[in-house]
């Protein structure tokens, strides 16, 4: 039986945080919507994440001490890089507090976001 199915077979109260940070990393492995509240969670284990807005990739960096790098990508039809641009913040939540998607907060878009 794989870890998968070991821990999907338990309770929810059976569960452990490492359990529920496994679920939650497969979801987004595998491209599936996630909970906002699990990508923040993601976004604080993984060095490197990212989702997209409106065709816009949004990249979540924490490869260096101290700063949280948010790299805002824009494609073309051909998928070519068009433009990139860097925002630097302190922390992950200063990020999701701070950073404006066409005048929301990252929470107030969620639902249209995809990986």
């Amino acid at each position: 039986m794989t870890d998968m199915k070991k821990i999907l077979r338990k309770s929810k109260n059976e569960r452990t945080l490492s359990d529920w940070i496994e679920l939650i990393d497969q979801k987004y492995q595998n491209k599936n919507k996630m909970f906002y509240e699990e990508f923040i969670l993601l976004s604080l284990i993984y060095d490197n994440i990212y989702f997209i807005f409106n065709k816009i990739e949004y990249q979540i960096d924490r490869g260096l001490p101290d700063t949280v790098s948010l790299f805002i990508i824009e494609y073309d039809d051909k998928l070519n890089k068009k433009s990139t641009k860097e925002e630097k913040y302190c922390s992950v939540f200063e990020l999701f507090n701070e950073v404006r998607i066409s005048g929301k907060t990252i929470k107030e878009v969620w639902d249209e976001v995809v990986f």
